[in-house]
């Protein structure tokens, strides 16, 4: 078959397989062109779940006689007429492909009016024939399209199309999104004669929020956190679901893009990545959602129905949609940096910090989680000895996120268990404090036997085991030494302080939404008499109002941290008088410290990493210096 240039019905007809999908994709194509037309009062007539008849019927500025025939042409529009408009679109529509795919695969009628003519025309086309004809008809100023028998002469894609009542869920989705996306337009619904749904128009919040009610439910309306934020070139503004209304399904998820209804993988990641610990899994977050991005920063020619977008600067608004609504749901949003801090009738939530949003980089799963999750009863080889524990035990199941107490193998029952008691003994928590030189808690046990088989290496180091939530169990030769986990963090922490104030190439992160504190008058004289450590340690704090303080820039080391209750608490430690910056980081850590959640194995294998690069002295020192001698002797086996 040679090469040759498709008919144009042919190509009307391919068009049409991406364009018209079925009668809600009809549906979204017209009612976008209403909206472009400034349409504010829209009517919807279905019948049969559309496949019958399709009327919508507005009141926007109409189109002109001369051009009703050109509207059914391929590639026909007034939206768009050179390169320039296409790289900055502001209408839903532009390709002018719509009425000409739809007319080709349906019998059209498209009736209008504009203010200027004294009457109404009425162009009809039927079919692959796309013969249009024009005679004059009654018709207020707007337009009015019948797509009567859709898909009457391409009876394959007829037998694709659902029930009637399946169709009709697919249009009345369709328009939902409409709804949310214009409230100030008035869309009446009908479906075989019957009015269905009448959406007014919303003059104020109040008509909003009973049309977001309408939409979504009552219950959405009655636990949202309201979202409105601007950054360079995008702004974000909207509604947020508070996670306990998170829903089984994603049927509560509108997200809109210059006003075009979205469903685009970079958005719902980030957004799904805000509320990633304050739901299951299982569980699917409800938001109403509008992202206004300069038309030029976006590019909305990527996909046939036009459901995804394409950013110029992806990664930009990606972490901005995270930040946004990640402060929101933690109510820290300040407007543009210079609005109230917080709305009075919120509370801050103080989530513990993990670690691991402290420390980015790679954790690694031990040999010990490996081998604890593989069995009821694990076994754990090293170079030196073997270490074996049962599962059945309540601190040792599966579901306990930290780790039993190792017990040392013996070959008889009854070794295990008499071992197991003693470690249960070994392990109760001394009291955590910073500096344990001068700790005068002492060990309630006295000095036992336990026979292990002994080290090689005299200076090695063995981090054993988590005892309970704020200890961490370490072998340094022969001894056992009970460190605080916190003691460990503490150190970490003061070292990357003390880096940051002590060398000018330390650069400061830079906060993509400032935080706001509300102050008062001592908040203030803090603040004023700390901002040359503050500036040392790479904070930049400013005071747009008497009784405002924003963060915009921060140590990294502080970047994932509740920041306003972290800094706020820090300056209220500052005194009146010169300030002694040793007791000043060292309380700056106290706090940070507190912030965290009880620690994990993997935690406590990064921070030994982390320690080890930042640390001039060993491991094997610190832990000595720092950490609880248990008195236990160990003696070789036999």
């Amino acid at each position: 078959m040679p090469i040759q240039i498709l008919p144009p019905q042919l190509a009307n007809q391919i068009a049409a397989g991406e364009v018209v999908e079925r009668p809600a994709s009809v549906i979204k194509e017209l009612l976008e062109n209403s909206l472009d037309a400034g349409a504010t009062r829209i009517e919807i007539d279905i019948e049969a779940g559309g496949s019958q008849l399709i009327r919508i019927r507005d009141n926007g500025t109409g189109i002109i006689k001369d051009e009703l025939g050109l509207a059914l042409s391929r590639h026909a529009t007034s939206k768009v007429c050179s390169l320039q408009d296409l790289e900055a679109i502001t209408s839903l529509g532009f390709r002018g492909e719509a009425l000409a795919s739809i007319s080709s695969v349906s019998r059209l009628t498209l009736t209008s009016r504009t203010a200027e003519q004294a009457e109404a025309w009425q162009a009809e086309a039927e079919g692959r024939d796309m013969a249009v004809s024009l005679k004059p008809a009654a018709h207020p100023v707007g337009t009015t399209i019948e797509v009567a028998d859709l898909f009457f002469n391409t009876p394959a894609r007829r037998r694709f199309l659902r029930t009637d009542k399946t169709e009709f869920t697919h249009i009345e989705e369709v328009i939902k999104r409409i709804v949310l996306s214009r409230s100030d337009v008035s869309i009446k619904l009908t479906n075989n004669g019957k009015l269905y749904k009448h959406y007014r128009a919303a003059q104020d919040d109040r008509a909003q929020a009973q049309r977001i009610s309408a939409v979504c439910g009552p219950s959405f309306v009655e636990n949202t956190i309201k979202l409105d934020i601007d950054y360079d070139i995008v702004s974000i503004s909207g509604w947020l679901g508070e996670p306990k209304i998170a829903r089984p399904q994603r049927d509560v998820q509108y997200c809109y893009v210059n006003g075009r209804m979205m469903r685009d993988k970079l958005i719902n990641h980030a957004i799904r990545q805000a509320y990633e610990s304050r739901i299951t899994n299982e569980q699917h977050a409800a938001y109403v959602l509008f992202i206004t991005v300069d038309p030029k920063q976006v590019d909305v020619n990527v996909h046939p129905s036009k459901h995804e977008v394409r950013f110029h600067q992806s990664r930009l608004i990606h972490d901005f949609i995270y930040q946004a609504v990640h402060a929101a749901l933690n109510n820290e949003l300040v407007d543009n940096a210079v609005a109230d801090a917080y709305d009075p009738q919120f509370k801050p939530i103080e989530s513990p910090v993990k670690s691991s949003e402290l420390y980015a980089g790679q954790i690694t799963e031990t040999q010990f989680e490996r081998e604890r999750q593989a069995s009821p009863t694990e076994k754990i080889r090293t170079d030196q000895h073997d270490i074996e524990f049962s599962s059945s035990n309540q601190v040792g199941s599966s579901r306990d996120k930290h780790y039993a107490p190792p017990v040392y193998d013996k070959k008889s029952a009854q070794g295990v268990a008499e071992q197991l008691g003693n470690y249960t003994e070994l392990m109760q928590p001394v009291t955590d404090v910073f500096d344990t030189k001068n700790d005068k808690n002492t060990s309630t046990f006295d000095k036992q036997k336990v026979s292990v088989n002994t080290f090689s290496d005299d200076s090695a180091v063995r981090v054993l085991s988590l005892v309970g939530e704020q200890h961490i169990l370490i072998l340094i030769a022969d001894r056992l030494y009970n460190l605080p986990a916190r003691v460990l963090l503490k150190a970490i922490l003061l070292a990357k302080l003390h880096y940051v104030k002590n060398n000018e190439s330390a650069v400061s992160q830079p906060l993509l939404l400032p935080v706001a504190i509300k102050t008062d008058e001592d908040l203030l004289c803090c603040w004023n008499n700390a901002r040359d450590l503050l500036s040392q340690l790479q904070f930049e704090i400013q005071k747009p109002r008497h009784d405002t303080l924003v963060i915009q820039k921060v140590p990294a080391v502080l970047r994932n941290l509740n920041l306003a209750k972290v800094v706020s608490d820090w300056l209220m430690f500052m005194p009146a008088t010169p300030i002694n910056e040793l007791a000043a980081l060292n309380e700056l850590v106290n706090i940070i410290a507190n912030e965290y959640a009880a620690p994990t194995q993997s935690d406590i294998n990064t921070w030994v990493q982390e320690f080890e690069n930042l640390s001039d002295q060993s491991f094997a020192e610190f832990v000595q210096t720092n950490g609880h001698l248990v008195h236990y002797q160990f003696e070789p086996t036999t």
